[in-house]
């Protein structure tokens, strides 16, 4: 990438959107409280500890994956964290709370060359860059101040972590893959209004894997001998699609190694995109188009899932739009606790906020509004 373009990339995104709270309910000790987050859409399950009000996903998806060389872990983020997960016990482990509508941008996430989780924030407002190091006191912010060209060589000198290559793309016109001997992996679109084909040619032969589909990933091993392909099946009449499908492809054969239902159709997602990791020419990690992990090989194909979509809640809940000034009924807890929620508009759209009363004394703010919240560390 050269410096222009990753200066670019790097400039501080658009404000967020809207982020409100339902469903509040207690846990059986009467310890921690459960919610929904999200937009009107789409939600994940968080879980608060009312001691520390430390926020933690339930439910976390993988976004923006990196392959740490150092402790040979997955490094991810979703819209309320960031992750890690080790492939011989694999379950996303929490290292760091920040939800995306915070005006505390995450850059970039990544780890030094010890192994420890590396943060890069930029602050919306003021185009403020800062650099995080998670120690076993929490995070650690670097001393000193960064902007553009200064502080991607910074990141670059101490991140070790390598990104997933991005195998997503807006698929408009038909993509090849095609060797010397004329055999062609194809997903081609006859017209500009027809849906894409997945298919697989030789000479004198043409062979249609799947018909009416939506491509959302393509990537290619180092000897062009293994073609890993995301689609998007069974398309409605809208061009959306419940059904996500995982191929393995040596170009004379297509193996489809996983498919997940979704519960409501969907469509390719600039915030979500597919990336590939090769941990060698006949295996990789693969995080798809609706933040699940797999790890894929090809002797015998096959595709493990590290992150589901049945750990993910991926698009399954929903939170109902609260008006401005609204407060839900008090739900009580376990020892005579209770909580309740408030809702406002704020300078970025709707928010939330989570207030408890325990043993009769007066309610407390436990989740503030998460409008300028830094990143957190997550025991």
């Amino acid at each position: 990438m050269s410096l222009a373009l990753a200066l670019a990339a790097a400039r501080s995104p658009a404000g967020a959107a809207d982020c409100t709270f339902a469903a509040l309910e207690w846990n059986a000790e009467g310890t921690a409280l459960r919610f929904t987050a999200g937009d009107s859409s789409a939600a994940q399950l968080l879980q608060v500890d009312l001691q520390s009000g430390v926020v933690t996903s339930l439910e976390p998806r993988v976004r923006d994956a990196s392959w740490s060389p150092v402790s040979r872990r997955v490094l991810c983020r979703d819209d309320f964290g960031v992750y890690d997960l080790d492939l011989q016990a694999p379950k996303l482990r929490p290292l760091a709370f920040l939800p995306a509508v915070s005006r505390t941008f995450l850059r970039a996430l990544g780890n030094d060359e010890r192994g420890a989780l590396l943060l890069w924030t930029i602050q919306r407002d003021s185009g403020e860059h800062a650099f995080w190091r998670r120690t076993e006191a929490g995070l650690e912010r670097f001393p000193g101040v960064f902007a553009g060209a200064e502080a991607l060589r910074w990141w670059d000198e101490h991140n070790v972590a390598q990104p997933f290559a991005l195998s997503s793309g807006s698929f408009v016109r038909s993509t090849c893959v095609e060797r010397r001997s004329g055999q062609r992996l194809c997903l081609e679109r006859p017209s500009a209004s027809a849906a894409f084909r997945f298919v697989l040619a030789a000479p004198e032969r043409v062979d249609v894997v799947v018909d009416r589909c939506l491509p959302n990933a393509l990537a290619v091993n180092s000897d062009s001998s293994l073609v890993v392909v995301g689609l998007y099946e069974e398309l409605d009449a809208k061009g959306g699609s419940q059904v996500v499908t995982l191929w393995l492809s040596d170009l004379a054969q297509a193996t489809r190694l996983s498919e997940s239902f979704l519960p409501r159709p969907a469509r390719p997602d600039g915030r979500q995109q597919s990336g590939v990791h090769w941990l060698d020419r006949t295996q990789c990690l693969w995080a798809d188009a609706v933040g699940q992990l797999f790890r894929v090989q090809a002797e015998p194909a096959r595709a493990t899932p590290l992150v589901s979509l049945a750990t993910a809640g991926a698009a399954t809940r929903t939170v109902r739009r609260p008006g401005d000034g609204e407060e839900s009924a008090a739900v009580a807890g376990p020892g005579g606790g209770s909580a309740f929620l408030r809702h406002h508009r704020g300078a970025h759209g709707m928010r939330s906020e989570i207030w408890v009363s325990q043993q009769g004394a007066a309610a407390r703010l436990l989740v503030p509004a998460w409008d300028d919240v830094p990143p957190v560390s997550v025991p």
